[in-house]
């Protein structure tokens, strides 16, 4: 019994491939972003459900803050639209004269801009409606179309 342990202790380093690959290092990075990518996916829901009055309550505004919020995110709302467009006319001259790899960064950069134009908007059309936890069906037909819709997703 002794000896198989002396032998096991003395071979087991020349025999012990995972160890050599560091396999505990390679399977790391695949690990996390196996993990990364289940928590980009998954559905987040709220603990606690507030309506808009009681948030207004816990972050201490009153109508007069809430009008210059409204009024902060509608200027940022023309900047980045404003942002947007420039560089999307940038990335299509960029286009026409043959940079490629320019036209490619601008395109990227102004689904930056459209992200954060749609998220300003996101927020102006829920304080418009007095109303937190809208969908984004609420956002499409009753802000932008301007059709009522009946989603059922009132936090009221």
């Amino acid at each position: 019994m002794k000896i198989t342990q002396r032998v096991k202790r003395r071979f087991k380093p020349f025999f012990d491939v995972s160890s050599w690959m560091s396999k505990d290092f390679l399977v790391a990075p695949a690990r996390d972003l196996n993990q990364k990518f289940r928590q980009l996916f998954s559905i987040n829901r709220a603990k606690n459900i507030e309506n808009f009055d009681l948030a207004m309550r816990r972050l201490d505004m009153d109508e007069n803050a809430l009008v210059s919020r409204l009024a902060d995110m509608r200027r940022m709302f023309y900047m980045f639209l404003l942002i947007g467009l420039g560089i999307s006319i940038y990335g299509i001259l960029s286009f026409i004269q043959g940079f490629f790899f320019s036209s490619f960064i601008c395109v990227g950069l102004t689904g930056f801009a459209l992200a954060m134009m749609f998220r300003y908007h996101f927020w102006m059309f829920q304080i418009k409606q007095r109303q937190l936890g809208c969908s984004l069906k609420d956002w499409l037909f009753i802000g932008l179309l301007g059709k009522k819709v009946n989603s059922g997703n009132k936090s009221e």
